[in-house]
């Protein structure tokens, strides 16, 4: 349902903001390469996830 969703806004020119985790982001993620996608990194520079 997210990749579905993510690329029909996408083509409608919406920008699509993830959080970085497996799953249900990632698959929106990719999605949404059609146009801008946004990364947000959650907890700080020093302690990446996923590694």
């Amino acid at each position: 349902m997210a990749k579905s969703l993510a690329a029909e806004l996408c083509q409608a020119g919406y920008v699509i903001v993830w959080g970085l985790a497996r799953g249900v982001d990632a698959a929106t993620h990719f999605a949404a390469l059609c146009t801008d996608t946004i990364a947000v990194q959650a907890g700080s520079v020093d302690i990446m996830y996923p590694a």
